[in-house]
């Protein structure tokens, strides 16, 4: 026993060292989670927020089902629709290594959601974001953005 720590102990105190590290791992950033209870991403140069969900919401999600991947836009408190809204909304949809579809998503802000005012909504189809991963393309302000996702609710 005292032999395998001897050895152990050494290879131990390498880990500390290599690409300029310290040794400890940076912290995990917590995942933020938005009014409609999924993931939000923070779009790049601090624009906003998204969220991305499937409504209808998928109850049985061993099969395909027919829902639309929606997007919500919010600005910098996570909760207000962003304004202006944006344009020109896509979604590139990747199972695996496999790109499967560019969504086109149409404004359709949801009246009665006091966090539905910036909401973009893809046609129907077999797209639970569960297993998906891909990009979000939109234009902010006269710029384009993309923001990478993985998975969602």
């Amino acid at each position: 026993m005292r032999t395998k720590l001897r050895n152990i102990l050494p290879l131990l105190g390498l880990l500390g060292f290599g690409c300029g590290g310290t040794g400890v791992s940076p912290p995990v950033p917590r995942a933020e989670i938005g009014p409609h209870q999924a993931t939000l991403y923070q779009l790049p140069e601090n624009q906003g927020w998204v969220e991305l969900v499937n409504e209808p919401e998928v109850e049985d999600r061993r099969v395909k089902p027919n829902t639309a991947v929606v997007v919500y836009f919010f600005q910098a408190d996570r909760k207000t629709p962003l304004a202006p809204a944006p344009s020109d909304v896509r979604v590139d949809v990747n199972e695996g290594r496999n790109h499967i579809e560019t969504l086109t998503l149409k404004a359709e802000p949801k009246v009665d959601d006091p966090a539905g005012g910036c909401r973009f909504a893809s046609k129907l189809g077999p797209y639970l974001l569960e297993g998906l991963r891909g990009k979000l393309t939109a234009t902010l302000n006269g710029k384009p953005v993309a923001q990478d996702f993985v998975a969602g609710r």
